[in-house]
């Protein structure tokens, strides 16, 4: 069993409470069982009230039948709120061991839209199992939980394994104001997409088509720029190339002046050479 949450704990209303110890851990609670008081309920909805009523059926359980505490783990009243009784981990009796016992004020009383809601949601913190859903009179001879307790209960079976969806408030589409955005404004420049209308939501066709845009766009930019670097790669190998042909011409040259027999005019030479060198780079 999951944790349930109380509007109301039992150390709120019964500060006096001496509870015995626990006979049973959250993981042995299995179902969920319902009961009703076979009287009357609380005069009103208040906490004081409430609270009176509680502490009478307390004291009737412990000191008329001689319970060791409260029969009940928990009560829900008709504006819907959560009470705690016995502790969860303490089982009402050997019988409902595996069952956190449930109770709804009254005398087959009828069961208000939120006292309904809170028995589902405590319902679904136990089982989501239909099976384990019951009232009293489905193991013992008795009226309890009431006709309007087991006609709870049969909604409760039907509705444990599902969500109502009905009380949700309507999703709203609302547009971002694209007017200002930068990367919409790129887009718009580049002829992605008009700028008619840059508050209009964008349907899943119009976004599969800004996409196949880009995707375009992208591939058209990379085999330009494979065009580029085949390009670049033939200009230097041809440039590398010429290079070491008029390298080769100046060793050649070189070697031929300082081979010569003539007196060596080294300006001449060095005025030569440095001629064909600047030339490499022309």
């Amino acid at each position: 069993m999951q944790a349930i949450t109380y509007d109301v704990t039992r150390d709120e209303w019964d500060p006096n409470d001496n509870t015995p110890s626990a006979t049973r851990t959250s993981e042995d609670i299995r179902g969920f069982e319902l009961h009703h008081t076979g009287g009357t309920g609380p005069r009103s909805l208040t906490f004081q009230d409430k609270a009176d009523w509680l502490l009478g059926i307390e004291r009737y359980h412990e000191l008329s039948k001689k319970w060791s505490d409260i029969f009940y783990n928990l009560f829900v009243f008709g504006d819907g709120e959560i009470w705690e009784g016995r502790r969860s981990d303490r089982s009402s009796q050997s019988s409902v061991a595996q069952y956190l016992t449930v109770h709804v004020p009254g005398n087959n009383s009828a069961i208000t839209e939120p006292q309904y809601q809170s028995l589902l949601r405590v319902a679904r913190l136990i089982t989501t199992d239909p099976g384990l859903i019951r009232g009293h009179s489905d193991r013992a001879a008795t009226e309890c939980p009431g006709d309007t307790g087991r006609a709870a209960l049969a909604r409760i079976q039907k509705e444990i394994n599902t969500m109502d969806l009905s009380n949700l408030p309507p999703v709203e589409m609302v547009p971002e104001n694209l007017g200002t955005n930068p990367e919409y404004l790129a887009a718009v420049k580049r002829t992605f997409i008009g700028s008619a209308d840059p508050g209009r939501v964008a349907s899943r066709s119009v976004v599969g088509i800004v996409a196949t845009r880009v995707d375009d766009d992208s591939r058209e930019r990379d085999k330009a720029v494979r065009l580029m670097v085949s390009a670049t790669a033939r200009d230097l190998a041809a440039t590398e190339s010429a290079l070491s042909q008029r390298i080769t011409a100046i060793e050649e040259r070189v070697a031929g002046l300082y081979a010569t027999s003539a007196p060596m005019d080294l300006p001449a030479i060095l005025n030569a050479v440095r001629s064909d060198i600047a030339s490499l780079f022309d």
